[in-house]
């Protein structure tokens, strides 16, 4: 991993993003072993980030020149592959500004990739904030590689959204909540769980759901991320893929 540098853009939900570098480490560490041979890694925690659920819900300010900001930064401090750790960011990733020598790795395209190799017609449930649900992020995925979106109710989205908002601030109900919307989940007609947002990755890492097939877009973007940083070098870095 010499001369790779990660560079994590987080920040939009504190306890999200150190779940997500805790993840990455751990992906790195499978594969390389000790510390010392893991890449070097920088986080960016801008506080400054507005809301997604505000910008899309709301008609608010767009996260994007916040984002574009934090990317430079991570750049400037040495970073050769970027990720975004919140999902519902995605929805601006056609906005985000790159500096030549820096890659994005995209959730949004990965998890597209991985969709194409596993959802084969299958009918898939999208746990995401409200936010992600409304602009449709990963029902969009989720048709344009062959699956089927299960559509909820409005009921069951607010549990997600509560169980969301409970990680947030470590609320000792999320177990309380996550086997609620388990509830509500067992129930569906879904053959596949997209685990769609950061937080629902850190609130689900130890539950399963009887008869589901489980894809958690936070483990599909830390895999990725590995096989990027085998395959690239610094000095032939990929473009950024944008595609969904």
């Amino acid at each position: 991993m010499e001369n790779q540098t990660i560079g994590i853009v987080g920040g939009m939900g504190y306890i999200a993003t150190s779940y997500f570098v805790q993840r990455v480490v751990s992906t790195m560490k499978a594969t390389y072993g000790s510390d010392g041979n893991l890449p070097r890694i920088l986080v960016d925690f801008p506080p400054a980030i507005p809301s997604r659920d505000l910008a899309i819900l709301k008609n608010g300010q767009v996260p994007s020149q916040v984002i574009n900001s934090a990317i430079s930064g991570l750049h400037m401090g040495g970073a050769t592959a970027i990720v975004v750790a919140c999902n519902a960011a995605h929805h601006y990733q056609s906005d985000f500004e790159f500096p030549k020598g820096c890659s994005f790795v995209s959730m949004r395209t990965e998890l597209g990739s991985q969709f194409s190799t596993t959802i084969n017609g299958n009918r898939v449930l999208a746990l995401q904030s409200t936010a992600s649900s409304k602009v449709k992020l990963w029902e969009h995925t989720t048709l344009n590689h062959g699956g089927i979106p299960v559509v909820m109710s409005d009921v069951f989205q607010e549990k997600v959204q509560a169980l969301i908002s409970a990680v947030k601030v470590d609320c000792s109900e999320v177990n309380t909540l996550v086997k609620q919307v388990v509830d509500d989940v067992s129930k569906s007609d879904a053959q596949i769980l997209l685990i769609g947002c950061t937080e629902l990755s850190l609130a689900f890492r130890e539950t399963q759901v009887e008869d589901l097939e489980l894809l958690d877009s936070t483990e599909i973007l830390c895999t990725q991320l590995l096989h990027h940083l085998q395959a690239t070098s610094i000095d032939k870095l990929e473009k950024p893929n944008l595609e969904s």
